[in-house]
């Protein structure tokens, strides 16, 4: 395949292009380019047929090829995903890629400018949210460039095969990361005393040398496809053998940390309060917000169905819309949902925003102080002896989290007319 090493093409017509499954040959405009099926792609056997892309007027391809007629093998009766929405998949993945990016762009900068937030707890949040950004950022460059601005000098091994690698790196890096975080969760529930022990070190060989052994693996194994039988020959196999057994097992684990933390959690909440409902449901609130953390959502795409129809559609539009969007979800739930982002926020944009920033000494919680007035309290009476040369005030010192810490009583020398809280 030497279509892509081609540095020229007719002007005015289709030049030579990848669309990540087969490669399409320079064709006149306003014609029909019939290519053969492939053999195999994403472990489906497809029997002998013909797929076929149009080349526009303008010398523009189609954005998709129309691969209908490739029926997989024992495949009789029902059809496979049509050209529509195949079209529509691939705009929810441009879309959903383009928003995760920005999000998790901006939640990188976030954890790197402000110092405040370097624990290590964050930054493990901070190397799953990149290697989300880093997988956005080469699927949207590889559709980019072998879709719509086609670079006809480029060799194969650079314009597909690189960035085939990367994809396969990130979603091994995104399986890993989860699993760092649900041990480093697993760990501060059961065993807060032990999680000190863990070190930076430690999660970045897990986070990022597991997935790099496993995608340099593939390459060994697959040198020659990709060298000489072509892209797509190793794109086939981008959740083969060797990525998804260890996935099987993060998930299996994560699975476990998962029952043990709500098992916990239940255990805790049993002994504060006596409320079954409030009790349940806090439980099922943790559950949900848990699976996305510990990537328990991707065990339900692992696998796809081929029949029946209706099926096998379902859990394409799933599969497609928790791929695109799972950077966006990861990085608000890990950084503009996490209180300490949100203290830090809320101190350096209210006030240059104009907003006044509200002492340490005061609480907005009304709920939580309930002060006495003076009128009406006797306990304030006696704090505040009228016919004393000292007065008492109380004085309310807030903890780290913003909770009460404890009252003090300082003494003044001087009459107060007025106490404010």
């Amino acid at each position: 395949m030497q279509l892509l090493n081609d540095s020229w093409h007719t002007p005015g017509y289709c030049g030579p292009t990848f669309d990540a499954i087969l490669c399409w040959p320079e064709a006149p405009p306003n014609t029909t380019v019939r290519r053969n099926c492939p053999v195999s792609v994403e472990h489906v056997v497809y029997v002998k047929g013909e797929a076929t892309r149009y080349c526009q007027p303008n010398g523009i391809w189609d954005s998709v090829g129309n691969y209908s007629s490739c029926r997989p093998f024992g495949q009789l009766e029902d059809d496979p995903i049509t050209p529509f929405h195949a079209e529509i998949m691939y705009w929810i993945y441009v879309i959903g890629y383009s928003l995760s990016l920005v999000v998790c762009i901006f939640a990188l900068l976030i954890f790197v400018h402000y110092k405040s937030l370097w624990c290590l707890r964050n930054i493990i949040h901070t190397n799953i949210i990149a290697a989300f950004t880093i997988h956005n950022i080469t699927w949207l460059l590889f559709a980019l460039f072998s879709l719509h601005l086609p670079v006809a000098s480029v060799s194969e091994i650079v314009s597909c095969s690189l960035p085939i690698f990367v994809l396969k790196f990130c979603v091994c890096a995104a399986f890993f990361w989860m699993l760092v975080e649900g041990f480093y969760l697993f760990v501060n529930v059961l065993f807060s005393f032990h999680a000190q022990k863990i070190r930076f070190w430690m999660c970045s060989a897990v986070g990022w040398g597991g997935p790099a052994i496993l995608s340099f693996a593939t390459v060994l194994r697959d040198y020659h496809s990709v060298i000489f039988a072509g892209c797509w020959n190793w794109r086939q196999t981008h959740l083969d053998v060797i990525i998804i057994i260890p996935i099987l097992i993060v998930i299996i684990v994560n699975i476990f940390f998962l029952l043990v933390i709500i098992y916990v959690l239940l255990a805790k909440l049993k002994l504060t309060t006596t409320h079954e409902f409030a009790r349940y449901s806090r439980g099922i609130r943790a559950l949900i917000v848990l699976c996305p953390l510990l990537g328990i959502n991707y065990a339900v795409v692992l696998f796809h169905p081929n029949n029946p129809y209706w099926l096998s559609l379902m859990v394409s539009y799933f599969s497609v819309i928790i791929s695109s969007f799972q950077g966006l979800l990861v990085a608000v739930f890990f950084c503009f949902k996490n209180k300490e982002v949100e203290k830090v926020l809320s101190k350096d944009l209210l006030p240059s925003f104009g907003f006044f920033r509200i002492p340490r000494s005061f609480s907005t919680n009304t709920e939580e102080f309930k002060y006495p007035s003076a009128k009406t309290s006797s306990a304030a009476e006696a704090l505040i002896s009228k016919g004393s040369a000292r007065y008492s005030v109380p004085v309310v010192m807030l903890g780290e989290d913003g909770r009460l810490f404890r009252v003090e009583l300082k003494s003044s020398a001087k009459p107060q007319n007025s106490t404010a809280f």
